[in-house]
């Protein structure tokens, strides 16, 4: 499958390149990832001592957590969906957008993979760079992991609740740490328009429509998981 061999425009397992440096901080792999709840020490103990080691779990990991929730929904019929409403998809994404492997050129997967949390034996089994996307083994692993895998653990309690924040400037915490995150973003197709009436009218049908597709997705994953299916629209500002 193609996700398997190309993550982010890199080979799955990671670049040669990376091979030689120490792992210290997430920003080595990209200065986009926020926010950094990562425990680089533990990683190394765990095996995880170099860039490249790491990145090749974690892409790893992201491709068998991407197969999954495909598994789950069909995001290009939500796609096809938005593209009939006439929406039309951004021309440059973030980090997270770009390296998304839903098939959606719409939504994409928020959260950050943090595989230091995996057991050592885990690891060690994701740790390998012909692993296909659909390995049974490996989907096991993220199935019963992938919540605690994903979330935010900004406190020294890994069992804390609170909220927090995917943006580095947003002034509030509005996210539950421990949810599964989902963005949409789209173009502003109002963005010219003169009209202040016809503007906002645009918009807020614009974000009913994504609201109804978001609550539809929400329904086909939330009985698969223990926490709190978020999809955010970057367009609106739209939470729930």
């Amino acid at each position: 499958m193609l996700c398997l061999l190309l993550v982010g425009g890199m080979p799955l397992g990671g670049c040669s390149l990376l091979g030689i440096r120490t792992l210290v901080s997430i920003n080595q792999i990209d200065s986009a990832i926020y926010p950094d709840d990562f425990d680089m020490a533990l990683a190394r103990q765990k095996g995880l001592d170099t860039v490249s080691s790491y990145k090749q779990v974690q892409d790893n990991y992201f491709v068998l957590f991407s197969t999954y929730l495909c598994s789950l929904y069909d995001f290009s019929a939500a796609d096809a969906y938005l593209d009939s409403e006439g929406f039309e998809p951004i021309d440059k994404g973030d980090y997270y957008y770009d390296r998304s492997l839903l098939g959606s050129k719409y939504f994409y997967l928020r959260n950050n993979v943090h595989v230091e949390r995996l057991s050592v034996e885990q690891i060690a089994y994701l740790k390998n760079d012909t692993l296909a996307a659909d390995d049974q083994e490996g989907m096991r692993i993220v199935k019963d992991t992938c919540e605690e895998v994903l979330a935010v653990h900004l406190t020294s309690n890994d069992d804390d609740e609170y909220f927090t924040s995917y943006t580095r400037s947003s002034a509030e915490p509005t996210i539950p740490n421990k949810a599964i995150v989902f963005y949409v973003d789209y173009k502003n197709l109002y963005r010219d328009t003169t009209d202040t009436q016809e503007y906002l009218a645009g918009r807020k049908g614009a974000a009913a429509t994504v609201d109804g597709l978001s609550r539809e997705i929400k329904g086909a994953l939330q009985p698969e998981f223990d926490v709190e299916i978020i999809i955010r629209d970057q367009q609106w500002d739209l939470y729930e």
